[in-house]
C-alpha cells in the first residue's frame, strides 16, 4: 500500500498489507439476493448449456502489516546477532542457534537460567535499570550496551534491544524479546 505524500519531493513509500475476504458471483442484472441468484445461475446454465455472464463481488478487509522485530527472514539473518525470549523476571525461555556463535553457549544450556547470570557484574545495575525502564515505558522498548560472559569465561560487548511481547487475547505482557548484536 502506498503512503500519501505531502510534497512532491518526498520519496514514495510502500507498506506491506494483507488482504482477506470472499468472492461472490452474481448473475448480470440481479439485485444481489443470494437465494435468487443461485437459482438464476442454475437455470441460466441449464438453458444456455454454457457459462453465463456473472458479476463478481469481492468483500474483504485490508490490514497494514506493521514490521515486527521478532520476524527475521534468512536474508536479514546476521551471524553477529541472536534473539532470545525471556520471562518478565529475566529467565531465558528461548534462544536461537546463533547464540552459540557469539557466546559459545548452546541454547539448551542457557534456557531456564537467568540472563543476569551471564552479564558482567559491573554492567548488572544498568541492565536491571534498563529492564525496569522497559517494563514501565509506554512503548515497551529499551536498548543497552553491556558485556556478556562467554563459555570460555571471557566477555564480549553486546548491544541488546528489547521489546515487550503482548498476549493478543488477554492483552497482558508475558515475555519480552531481546535482539543482541555483537559489537566489534
Amino acid at each position: 500500500m502506498r503512503l500519501w505524500r505531502t510534497t512532491r519531493c518526498e520519496i514514495t513509500q510502500y507498506k506491506p498489507v494483507t488482504i482477506s475476504g470472499i468472492m461472490k458471483l452474481y448473475p448480470e442484472g440481479s439485485k444481489f439476493n443470494r437465494e435468487n441468484s443461485i437459482k438464476r445461475v442454475a437455470l441460466q446454465r441449464r438453458k444456455e448449456n454454457s457459462a453465463c455472464s456473472l458479476r463478481t463481488l469481492f468483500c474483504g478487509v485490508v490490514q497494514v502489516l506493521e514490521p515486527n522485530p521478532r520476524d527475521l527472514s534468512l536474508s536479514e539473518a546476521n551471524d553477529n546477532e541472536y534473539r532470545t525470549r525471556l520471562t518478565l523476571d529475566g529467565t531465558l525461555v528461548y534462544a536461537d542457534q546463533r547464540i552459540s556463535l557469539i557466546t559459545g553457549h548452546f541454547p539448551e544450556e542457557v534456557c531456564g537460567n537467568s540472563a543476569y547470570d551471564y552479564i558482567h557484574e559491573d554492567d548488572l545495575p544498568i541492565s536491571l535499570f534498563a529492564h525496569k525502564l522497559m517494563l514501565s515505558n509506554s512503548n515497551g522498548t529499551g536498548i543497552i550496551v553491556h558485556r556478556l560472559r562467554t563459555f570460555s569465561g571471557s566477555y564480549v560487548f553486546l548491544q541488546s534491544a528489547g521489546y515487550l511481547d503482548y498476549d493478543k487475547e488477554a492483552g497482558t505482557v508475558n515475555h519480552f524479546v531481546c535482539v543482541s548484536k555483537l559489537l566489534m
